[in-house]
């Protein structure tokens, strides 16, 4: 019988270590684990997907859910749903994050939970330790070389009337119109708090005006098929005309480099091992993959002192670097949230075509 018994122990080892592969596998920290968040969608998630998702299931089986659509609403539903949130993380640009910050549904980020944004420009943090910038874009002149004699140094110019009939640019729907009225403002002595002398800018433009659609898509259209020559648009959207061969350059505007950044943010009251994961995204937001695969594929520049990108697409981005940094202007957006309807009333009398 003894024999027997060891005869059994030892089929029982055997039989263990001819289990599956996987039997003794170590489960991975943040197995089971779903983040949510919201999209933007296109080539920004993709990138997202591949430089931060990915990684995160690798390594610690975390699976990331995006769920791409208008960041208002986002924020909508994040707010209505604050004490049980529908996201463990939310993806705004700078003008929403006044809002998202009154509606105390989000945390603040600080180094010492994720340490990479010890590395962030301090300027570039225009809402302290809430949210992460993680990409800038900004609003620089372009114009078509095959069709414009006289290229712009400053927004004011689009009132040259070489351009005559020529000139596309946002509306105030679209934040890079925005960004626009406040650049035409305070070279001209006023601010976010005066706009008048935006304005009386704007009224000298406005014989030379093809469109002012809200859209981006609407511009990058127009632009394409010739109807616009001259303005002033995302810089991404510029270089991705100029990388399809498009006769189109860009011009940083004396007014300086009007920008928006795009924020990823912690939401609050996220069960701790909810919470625990979200830091680990977030901790790989700035990481040199993403913004070096973001810069290369959306246009969208680094925030980050740490990231240095290949010269090919340093070349290429702005603002990157100390010189291009210097030229940023950042908005308060807060302000901008008190004066926008009027200033849109404002608009749709005197500039609306």
């Amino acid at each position: 019988m003894q024999s027997f018994g060891r005869f059994m122990t030892a089929a029982a080892a055997a039989s263990m270590l001819l289990a599956a592969p996987g039997a003794f596998a170590q489960t991975k920290e943040f197995e089971g684990v779903t983040l949510n968040i919201n999209g933007f969608g296109t080539a920004f998630d993709d990138v997202l997907k591949e430089t931060i998702a990915k990684p995160l299931k690798e390594k610690y089986g975390i699976e990331v859910v995006y769920n791409p659509g208008t960041s208002t609403a986002a924020m909508a539903k994040l707010i209505a749903s604050k004490d049980k949130p529908p996201y463990d993380l939310l993806m705004v640009d700078s003008p929403n994050m006044p809002d998202l910050i009154a509606a105390d549904v989000i945390e603040k980020i600080t180094p010492k939970e994720v340490p990479n944004t010890a590395t962030l420009y301090p300027q570039l943090k225009e809402f302290g330790d809430y949210g992460i910038p993680f990409v800038i874009s900004s609003m620089p002149l372009y114009y078509n070389k095959e069709k414009i004699k006289t290229p712009p140094t400053s927004i004011a110019d689009l009132a040259n009337p070489e351009y005559k009939g020529r000139v596309v640019m946002f509306n105030l729907e679209n934040n890079g119109g925005i960004l626009n009225l406040i650049a035409l403002s305070e070279a001209n002595g006023g601010g976010v708090n005066n706009t008048a002398p935006g304005f009386a800018v704007y009224e000298k433009i406005k014989p030379n005006l093809a469109a002012t659609p809200p859209s981006t898509v609407t511009i990058y259209q127009l632009i394409e098929q010739g109807e616009g020559w001259v303005g002033s648009y995302w810089n991404g959207r510029i270089l991705m005309l100029k990388n399809k061969n498009f006769p189109i350059e860009m011009v940083i505007p004396k007014e300086g480099l009007y920008s928006n950044q795009s924020y990823v943010n912690l939401v609050k009251n996220l069960p701790p091992k909810q919470r625990a994961a979200a830091l680990k995204y977030l901790e790989l937001v700035l990481s040199p993959e993403a913004a070096t695969l973001m810069a290369k594929n959306v246009y969208y520049a680094p925030t980050s002192s740490a990231i240095k990108l290949p010269p090919e697409v340093a070349a290429q981005v702005v603002p990157y670097g100390e010189a291009q940094l210097k030229q940023v202007k950042l908005t308060d957006w807060a302000t901008v949230s008190k004066n926008r309807s009027q200033w849109m009333e404002q608009w749709n009398k005197s500039m609306a075509r």
